[in-house]
């Protein structure tokens, strides 16, 4: 056992692992996840695939329970810890159909959104399947240009408005995505407006195919 090993060993036994969801103290073999056994299973797997617009798209969990606690934890109380976990659930139910995509992006966020938070939670998912899958990713090819609302906290008809014309795409994309299968992920997916937006954007500039992601759908 190496310095490194030992160490880590000392501290999990003075500090040791508690559940992400209940706080309870985990045994040394269930470690792995941050998850015991009771709160596992209290992941609602969805794995649905519908169409939006057209477009196949495929949710891998439903936004409830202890799923929309640890995005919240992440997203709002900058919870890092909990990216490892978030993105191991979607690399373990990625569909297999979504191979053949040549490129991962990440539903951007604003300037503003993003110096607030310190991060974009879809980013930090996507970098871990990305690698994972052994996939490029490109982080500064569709730009958000408008600070748009929380869209949870809209009506339909404001949510079409407040996302139109919100999203750019930077000098140079088009030569780089023209052809390409681009895979388009966000964290939570609720009507799907935000993600069609830039899907249409992505398909104005000659991409032959975009497969939409989320980890969460919402109830709605």
């Amino acid at each position: 056992m190496n310095f490194y090993n030992l160490a880590t060993l000392f501290l999990d036994l003075l500090f040791p692992p508690r559940c992400f969801g209940c706080r309870e103290i985990l045994p040394l073999f269930e470690q792995g996840d941050h998850l015991c056994p009771a709160c596992r299973v209290q992941i609602t797997c969805l794995n649905e695939f519908r169409t939006l617009n057209g477009r196949p798209c495929f949710c891998i969990t439903l936004y409830a329970g202890l799923i929309r606690k640890l995005i919240w934890q992440l997203k709002f109380r900058k919870r890092r810890d909990r990216q490892k976990l978030l993105a191991s659930i979607v690399l373990n139910d990625f569909p297999e159909s979504f191979q053949d995509c040549d490129v991962m992006i990440p539903v951007p966020l604003s300037k503003q959104r993003s110096k607030e938070r310190g991060f974009n939670q879809a980013e930090l998912l996507l970098r871990d399947l990305a690698t994972a899958l052994n996939k490029p990713l490109a982080l500064e090819l569709v730009l958000r240009v408008k600070d748009t609302r929380h869209m949870y906290k809209l009506h339909e008809w404001e949510r079409l408005e407040e996302i139109t014309g919100a999203f750019e795409l930077s000098t140079g994309a088009e030569a780089i995505i023209r052809g390409k299968n681009v895979l388009l992920f966000d964290d939570i997916i609720t009507t799907g407006k935000t993600v069609n937006e830039i899907a249409t954007l992505l398909e104005g500039a000659g991409v032959k195919k975009v497969y939409i992601l989320g980890l969460a759908k919402t109830k709605h």
